[in-house]
Protein backbone atom coordinates (compact mmCIF):
# COMPACT_ATOMS: atom_id res chain seq x y z
CA UNK A 1 0.00 0.00 0.00
CA UNK A 2 2.73 2.30 0.49
CA UNK A 3 4.53 1.04 -2.34
CA UNK A 4 1.00 2.14 -4.81
CA UNK A 5 0.80 5.52 -2.67
CA UNK A 6 4.38 6.89 -3.83
CA UNK A 7 3.67 5.87 -7.30
CA UNK A 8 0.61 7.64 -7.14
CA UNK A 9 2.48 10.53 -5.87
CA UNK A 10 5.34 10.16 -8.44
CA UNK A 11 2.52 10.13 -10.75
CA UNK A 12 0.67 12.74 -9.34
CA UNK A 13 3.97 14.84 -9.16
CA UNK A 14 5.15 14.28 -13.40
CA UNK A 15 0.97 14.42 -14.10
CA UNK A 16 1.21 17.09 -16.70
CA UNK A 17 -0.27 21.03 -15.93
CA UNK A 18 -3.82 21.94 -17.24
CA UNK A 19 -2.03 25.59 -18.39
CA UNK A 20 0.64 24.54 -19.90
CA UNK A 21 1.74 21.59 -19.45
CA UNK A 22 5.05 22.22 -17.45
CA UNK A 23 5.32 20.10 -13.83
CA UNK A 24 4.52 22.41 -10.94
CA UNK A 25 7.82 21.77 -9.30
CA UNK A 26 9.78 24.02 -11.93
CA UNK A 27 6.75 26.58 -12.03
CA UNK A 28 7.38 26.89 -8.39
CA UNK A 29 11.01 27.25 -8.54
CA UNK A 30 10.97 29.51 -11.30
CA UNK A 31 8.09 31.29 -9.48
CA UNK A 32 10.39 32.26 -6.12
CA UNK A 33 13.34 32.77 -8.09
CA UNK A 34 11.39 35.46 -10.09
CA UNK A 35 10.07 36.74 -6.86
CA UNK A 36 13.97 37.14 -5.20
CA UNK A 37 14.84 38.86 -8.76
CA UNK A 38 11.87 41.78 -8.02
CA UNK A 39 12.65 42.17 -4.55
CA UNK A 40 16.22 43.09 -5.27
CA UNK A 41 15.21 44.88 -7.53
CA UNK A 42 13.65 47.40 -4.45
CA UNK A 43 16.43 46.29 -2.53
CA UNK A 44 13.92 43.53 -0.12
CA UNK A 45 14.78 40.44 0.28
CA UNK A 46 12.19 38.12 -0.05
CA UNK A 47 11.06 35.59 2.52
CA UNK A 48 13.10 32.31 2.79
CA UNK A 49 16.04 34.26 0.70
CA UNK A 50 19.48 34.37 1.84
CA UNK A 51 20.78 37.80 3.69
CA UNK A 52 21.93 40.34 1.65
CA UNK A 53 25.46 40.62 1.28
CA UNK A 54 27.27 44.29 1.23
CA UNK A 55 30.16 44.57 -1.04
CA UNK A 56 31.76 48.26 -1.08
CA UNK A 57 29.18 50.44 -1.35
CA UNK A 58 26.45 48.04 -2.91
CA UNK A 59 23.62 45.16 -2.02
CA UNK A 60 23.60 41.95 -3.69
CA UNK A 61 20.37 39.72 -2.68
CA UNK A 62 20.81 36.00 -3.35
CA UNK A 63 18.12 33.61 -3.57
CA UNK A 64 17.16 30.44 -3.02
CA UNK A 65 18.17 29.03 -6.04
CA UNK A 66 21.61 30.82 -6.04
CA UNK A 67 20.51 33.76 -8.37
CA UNK A 68 22.12 36.81 -8.12
CA UNK A 69 19.35 40.13 -7.89
CA UNK A 70 20.50 42.91 -9.23
CA UNK A 71 22.48 45.63 -7.42
CA UNK A 72 21.14 48.10 -5.96
CA UNK A 73 23.24 51.20 -4.86
CA UNK A 74 23.82 51.26 -0.51
CA UNK A 75 22.08 54.32 1.35
CA UNK A 76 23.65 58.12 0.69
CA UNK A 77 25.40 58.97 4.39
CA UNK A 78 25.07 62.87 4.59
CA UNK A 79 26.90 62.21 7.96
CA UNK A 80 30.38 61.07 5.85
CA UNK A 81 29.93 63.87 3.44
CA UNK A 82 32.46 66.78 3.32
CA UNK A 83 31.22 70.14 3.32
CA UNK A 84 32.63 72.34 0.57
CA UNK A 85 33.94 75.14 3.03
CA UNK A 86 35.99 72.53 4.85
CA UNK A 87 37.68 71.41 1.47
CA UNK A 88 39.41 74.95 1.47
CA UNK A 89 42.62 75.32 2.56
CA UNK A 90 42.50 78.01 5.45
CA UNK A 91 45.89 79.63 4.09
CA UNK A 92 44.47 80.71 0.59
CA UNK A 93 41.17 82.38 1.69
CA UNK A 94 43.32 84.36 4.69
CA UNK A 95 45.57 85.42 1.28
CA UNK A 96 42.02 85.56 -0.86
CA UNK A 97 41.33 88.56 1.76
CA UNK A 98 44.26 90.22 2.14
CA UNK A 99 44.59 90.56 -1.70
CA UNK A 100 40.76 92.01 -1.61
CA UNK A 101 41.56 94.32 1.31
CA UNK A 102 44.74 95.64 -0.37
CA UNK A 103 42.68 96.22 -3.63
CA UNK A 104 40.00 98.01 -1.79
CA UNK A 105 42.64 100.13 -0.50
CA UNK A 106 44.02 100.95 -3.62
CA UNK A 107 40.43 101.99 -4.78
CA UNK A 108 40.02 103.78 -1.81
CA UNK A 109 43.48 106.03 -2.65
CA UNK A 110 41.90 106.53 -5.83
CA UNK A 111 39.16 107.75 -4.82
CA UNK A 112 40.69 110.40 -2.49
CA UNK A 113 42.95 111.02 -4.66
CA UNK A 114 40.06 112.03 -7.41
CA UNK A 115 38.06 114.15 -4.32
CA UNK A 116 41.18 115.55 -3.70
CA UNK A 117 41.94 117.00 -7.68
CA UNK A 118 38.00 118.03 -7.90
CA UNK A 119 38.42 119.63 -4.80
CA UNK A 120 41.21 121.60 -5.54
CA UNK A 121 39.94 122.26 -9.28
CA UNK A 122 36.87 124.17 -7.42
CA UNK A 123 38.98 126.09 -5.02
CA UNK A 124 41.57 127.21 -8.14
CA UNK A 125 38.43 128.26 -9.77
CA UNK A 126 36.88 130.14 -6.77
CA UNK A 127 40.57 131.96 -6.27
CA UNK A 128 40.52 133.00 -10.11
CA UNK A 129 37.04 134.48 -9.47
CA UNK A 130 37.76 136.06 -6.24
CA UNK A 131 41.43 137.65 -8.13
CA UNK A 132 39.23 138.59 -10.61
CA UNK A 133 36.84 140.52 -8.97
CA UNK A 134 39.64 142.24 -6.40
CA UNK A 135 41.50 142.93 -9.66
CA UNK A 136 38.31 144.71 -11.20
CA UNK A 137 37.94 146.22 -7.96
CA UNK A 138 41.23 147.54 -7.62
CA UNK A 139 41.27 149.24 -11.16
CA UNK A 140 37.97 150.84 -9.61
CA UNK A 141 40.25 152.35 -7.10
CA UNK A 142 42.94 153.57 -8.96
CA UNK A 143 40.42 155.47 -11.18
CA UNK A 144 39.24 157.13 -8.45
CA UNK A 145 42.65 157.43 -6.85
CA UNK A 146 42.71 154.18 -5.30
CA UNK A 147 41.77 155.05 -1.33
CA UNK A 148 41.95 152.83 0.95
CA UNK A 149 39.17 153.04 4.07
CA UNK A 150 41.35 154.18 7.06
CA UNK A 151 39.43 151.98 9.85
CA UNK A 152 36.00 150.17 10.31
CA UNK A 153 33.12 151.11 11.68
CA UNK A 154 29.80 153.12 11.52
CA UNK A 155 30.20 156.39 9.43
CA UNK A 156 29.07 159.60 11.21
CA UNK A 157 28.99 163.00 10.28
CA UNK A 158 29.99 163.27 6.67
CA UNK A 159 31.15 166.91 4.89
CA UNK A 160 29.68 169.73 4.84
CA UNK A 161 27.92 172.68 6.95
CA UNK A 162 26.88 171.06 11.02
CA UNK A 163 26.43 172.41 13.86
CA UNK A 164 29.49 171.45 16.44
CA UNK A 165 28.36 169.28 19.05
CA UNK A 166 30.60 171.14 21.79
CA UNK A 167 30.71 174.65 20.05
CA UNK A 168 27.24 174.92 18.97
CA UNK A 169 27.34 177.36 16.05
CA UNK A 170 27.53 175.80 12.21
CA UNK A 171 30.64 175.24 10.89
CA UNK A 172 32.15 173.62 7.52
CA UNK A 173 32.72 169.57 8.59
CA UNK A 174 35.51 169.15 6.93
CA UNK A 175 35.96 165.36 6.52
CA UNK A 176 33.90 162.18 7.30
CA UNK A 177 33.66 160.58 10.98
CA UNK A 178 34.24 156.85 11.70
CA UNK A 179 34.76 154.13 13.98
CA UNK A 180 33.88 154.49 17.26
CA UNK A 181 36.50 152.17 19.27
CA UNK A 182 39.24 153.32 20.79
CA UNK A 183 42.27 151.31 20.19
CA UNK A 184 41.29 150.34 17.12
CA UNK A 185 43.76 150.87 14.17
CA UNK A 186 43.94 153.65 11.08
CA UNK A 187 45.46 152.11 7.86
CA UNK A 188 47.08 154.67 5.26
CA UNK A 189 44.59 154.82 2.41
CA UNK A 190 46.87 155.39 -0.11
CA UNK A 191 50.63 155.24 -0.92
CA UNK A 192 52.71 158.35 0.54
CA UNK A 193 54.86 160.07 2.48
CA UNK A 194 54.04 161.35 6.37
CA UNK A 195 54.34 165.20 6.52
CA UNK A 196 53.12 165.43 9.75
CA UNK A 197 52.78 163.60 12.64
CA UNK A 198 51.69 165.89 16.09
CA UNK A 199 49.22 167.40 17.98
CA UNK A 200 47.39 169.97 16.74
CA UNK A 201 44.75 171.41 19.16
CA UNK A 202 41.16 171.36 18.63
CA UNK A 203 42.49 167.95 15.84
CA UNK A 204 44.01 166.34 18.80
CA UNK A 205 47.23 164.11 17.95
CA UNK A 206 46.94 164.60 13.47
CA UNK A 207 48.77 162.99 11.24
CA UNK A 208 48.84 164.04 7.14
CA UNK A 209 49.99 161.80 4.76
CA UNK A 210 50.90 163.24 0.93
CA UNK A 211 49.87 161.07 -2.13
CA UNK A 212 51.45 162.94 -4.06
CA UNK A 213 49.43 163.84 -8.15
CA UNK A 214 46.33 161.72 -8.11
CA UNK A 215 44.22 162.28 -11.43
CA UNK A 216 46.02 165.18 -12.40
CA UNK A 217 45.41 166.28 -8.23
CA UNK A 218 47.87 166.82 -5.61
CA UNK A 219 46.20 164.81 -2.86
CA UNK A 220 46.83 164.44 0.84
CA UNK A 221 44.97 162.87 3.64
CA UNK A 222 44.84 163.96 7.28
CA UNK A 223 43.61 161.86 10.56
CA UNK A 224 42.86 164.01 13.31
CA UNK A 225 42.02 163.07 17.11
CA UNK A 226 44.52 159.65 17.21
CA UNK A 227 45.18 158.14 20.29
CA UNK A 228 48.71 157.42 18.82
CA UNK A 229 50.83 156.64 15.88
CA UNK A 230 52.87 154.57 14.46
CA UNK A 231 55.07 156.22 12.16
CA UNK A 232 56.60 160.15 12.51
CA UNK A 233 57.47 162.99 9.71
CA UNK A 234 59.37 161.69 6.70
CA UNK A 235 58.30 158.11 6.82
CA UNK A 236 56.75 156.28 3.61
CA UNK A 237 53.76 154.54 3.88
CA UNK A 238 51.71 151.87 1.81
CA UNK A 239 48.24 151.55 1.06
CA UNK A 240 47.19 150.03 4.24
CA UNK A 241 49.68 150.08 6.49
CA UNK A 242 48.80 150.65 10.01
CA UNK A 243 49.90 154.45 10.82
CA UNK A 244 48.15 154.88 14.09
CA UNK A 245 45.25 154.42 16.65
CA UNK A 246 41.75 155.58 17.02
CA UNK A 247 41.25 158.06 19.68
CA UNK A 248 39.81 160.75 21.66
CA UNK A 249 42.05 163.64 21.98
CA UNK A 250 41.61 167.22 20.85
CA UNK A 251 37.67 168.81 20.37
CA UNK A 252 35.99 165.60 20.34
CA UNK A 253 32.70 163.97 21.96
CA UNK A 254 34.25 160.02 21.67
CA UNK A 255 36.22 157.64 20.46
CA UNK A 256 36.39 158.06 16.20
CA UNK A 257 38.21 159.06 13.75
CA UNK A 258 37.84 162.08 11.78
CA UNK A 259 39.15 161.50 7.90
CA UNK A 260 39.93 164.52 5.69
CA UNK A 261 41.39 164.88 2.10
CA UNK A 262 42.81 167.61 1.13
CA UNK A 263 43.05 168.16 -2.73
CA UNK A 264 45.22 171.54 -4.14
CA UNK A 265 45.47 172.43 -0.61
CA UNK A 266 41.39 172.72 -0.24
CA UNK A 267 39.36 170.63 2.15
CA UNK A 268 37.81 167.85 -0.26
CA UNK A 269 34.43 165.70 0.23
CA UNK A 270 36.33 162.30 0.86
CA UNK A 271 33.31 160.51 -0.86
CA UNK A 272 34.75 161.23 -4.29
CA UNK A 273 37.83 158.91 -2.84
CA UNK A 274 36.37 156.45 -1.05
CA UNK A 275 32.90 156.09 -2.42
CA UNK A 276 32.30 154.52 -6.48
Amino acid sequence: MVASERSSSAAAETRPDRTGGVPRRILRAGIAGLAVLLAGAVGVVAPGSQPAEASGNQLRAVNALGVEASPTPAPFDRGSSVSRGGQRDAGSLSAAAAARATQLGAVSKDLDATQLRTALSARQASLSTETGRIKGEANRLNQRGGFFRPTDGELGSKFGPRMHPILHYTRLHAGWDMGGNCGQPIWAARDGKVVLAAQAGQSGNYLRIDHGTVNGTKVETSYQHMQSFTVKAGDTVKRGQVVGYVGNTGLSTACHLHFGVIANGENADPGQYLEG
